[in-house]
């Protein structure tokens, strides 16, 4: 299996490989600016309010700029919003540059620039798996995706280690300069790749029409409304959308697991989360054979199952060996969840919609999972350690399960494109 999945993404077109390249340059890029503000909010000596103010800056407006850019895609194509994302951001960034240069770093500046970054990152991310099945037929989108996904795992292992040695080498202004050189990089991809492929994720023996990727796939036809979502597409969302919220809580009791049960510091902390980034790499051996599941919904859910599993020991052990076995876990099923949701989503939302879906499905997880994580830190002080990550982990359980028993999300799902009039 594993000889199959690595050949099956090897065989991918030389564009779709250069596509993954441009979304991990622009995921690198976000994580990057998040990691480095929080990073100078000790060098500028500011309060934790002003903190959680930049922090809240550069996520909240994910949520509209991931709905907002979703359907200015379908409207003006893949091509020119990815344009735009890499454009954007990079103004933004010499912007942080100038403001560190000139101004010191100010706050309120440095609020206004990062609040601008993250209403456009949801963008790219919209654009890549719009493009995607034009680029690939139907036996390759899971491949593709697959290949995609390197995108949201390579950025957990490099970010953190990126930011410290550019903030020593140049300090907090200049460091500004590697995600500029990386959004420059996703514009130049954008401009490089073909215009034409297959309109729909098609089998591979269908014929495969031609749509010119930066036109509007929907010129002339209804917009997509809820009524009008597909069943199953909706389903998937609801899927994701709980079980990041479940899986939130994680991320302010990690800290305290590594302080007050590991006895660690922060090189443990930083640790688990490189092991849980190398786990999603190493996802990517299992990731392709799961995309040509014909049931994705419920291999989903099977893989929410997974993750409530591998957090339950998290909640009681004392040693790190035990930890790092966790994280290695909940990284290598990350992979494959989002591989297998991304190609279900393609294969079930007609064409001239994926960018709304995908930019809804953005918004939904980026904001699912700050708000499970601020209930779990609430959860702190009331039930401790233990019972916030032993109900986050049977959180996961419980929503796998209630995702199970929606008929539209155990339902088959094949290559057969999607009818444009649904």
């Amino acid at each position: 299996m594993r000889a199959r999945s690595a050949s099956s993404v090897a065989a991918l077109p030389l564009s779709v490989r250069w596509l993954s390249v441009a979304w991990a340059s622009a995921s690198l890029a976000d994580y990057f600016v998040l990691w480095a503000v929080v990073w100078s909010a000790g060098l500028e000596g500011w309060s934790g309010a002003q903190t959680a103010g930049i922090i809240m800056a550069a996520r909240a407006p994910a949520f509209v700029g991931g709905i907002a850019g979703g359907m200015a895609i379908d409207r003006y194509g893949a091509r020119t919003l990815m344009v735009f994302d890499g454009v954007a951001r990079t103004l933004v960034m010499l912007g942080l540059v100038v403001n560190g240069l000139v101004d010191g770093f100010g706050y309120t500046a440095a609020v206004i620039l990062v609040l601008l970054a993250g209403a456009t990152a949801p963008i790219s991310y919209s654009a890549v798996r719009t493009f995607l099945p034009r680029l690939v037929p139907g036996n390759q989108l899971g491949a593709a995706n697959t290949l995609l996904a390197i995108g949201s795992a390579l950025p957990l292992v490099l970010s953190a280690g990126i930011v410290g040695p550019a903030l020593e080498l140049v300090g907090l202004a200049w460091a500004f300069l590697v995600p500029a050189v990386l959004m420059v990089g996703v514009a130049v991809i954008a401009l490089w790749l073909p215009t034409t492929g297959s309109v729909e994720p098609l089998a591979a023996d269908s014929g495969a029409n031609v749509l010119d990727t930066n036109l509007s796939p929907h010129a002339g036809r209804s917009p997509l409304t809820w009524r009008r979502v597909p069943a199953g597409t909706l389903a998937l969302l609801c899927l994701s959308t709980a079980y990041f919220f479940a899986f939130g809580p994680v991320e302010p009791v990690l800290p305290l697991v590594v302080r007050d049960r590991l006895d660690a510091g922060a090189t443990t902390y930083g640790l688990l989360w490189s092991t849980m980034g190398i786990g999603a790499l190493l996802g990517l051996l299992v990731a392709p054979a799961l995309t040509r599941m014909s049931r994705p919904g419920a291999t989903m859910a099977g893989l929410v199952v997974l993750n409530g599993l591998a957090m339950l020991p998290l909640a009681t052990t004392t040693g790190v060996g035990v930890a790092l076995a966790c994280c290695l876990a909940i990284g290598i099923l990350w992979t494959p969840y989002s591989a297998v949701e991304a190609t279900a989503l393609q294969r079930l939302t007609p064409t001239r919609h994926h960018g709304k879906v995908f930019g809804i499905q953005r918004a939904l997880v980026i904001s699912a999972l700050p708000v499970g994580a601020a209930v779990g830190a609430l959860a702190l002080d009331a039930v401790g350690i233990t019972a916030v990550l032993l109900g986050s982990g049977l959180a996961c359980l419980a929503v796998a399960l209630g995702a199970l028993a929606i008929p539209a999300l155990r339902a088959q799902v094949t290559n057969t494109p999607v009818p444009e009039d649904r």
